[in-house]
C-alpha cells in the first residue's frame, strides 16, 4: 500500500489526510490544528468538520478558557 499524503482545507484548517487500514476497512484519517488546540487526528470528514467548528466556537473557547 503506497504512502498517499495529500493536504485539504476543512473549514479553512489545513488538514493533512491519509489513507489508513483499520479492521473494518481503510478509511481516510485527517490530522489538524486549530489555534490554541493540541494536534489531532479524526477519522472520516463528517466527524472532522465537527471537531473544527466546535474547536473555533467562540463559547467552547471562552468555557473551557483556551487561549488563540
Amino acid at each position: 500500500m503506497p504512502n498517499e499524503t495529500k493536504e485539504v482545507y476543512v473549514c479553512g484548517i489545513k488538514c493533512i489526510v491519509k489513507k489508513e487500514q483499520f479492521p473494518d476497512g481503510k478509511h481516510e484519517t485527517y490530522t489538524f490544528t486549530v489555534d490554541g488546540w493540541e494536534e489531532c487526528t479524526v477519522t472520516g470528514l463528517r466527524a472532522t468538520k465537527r471537531v473544527i467548528n466546535g474547536r473555533l466556537d467562540a463559547a467552547v473557547r471562552r468555557t473551557l478558557g483556551v487561549r488563540c
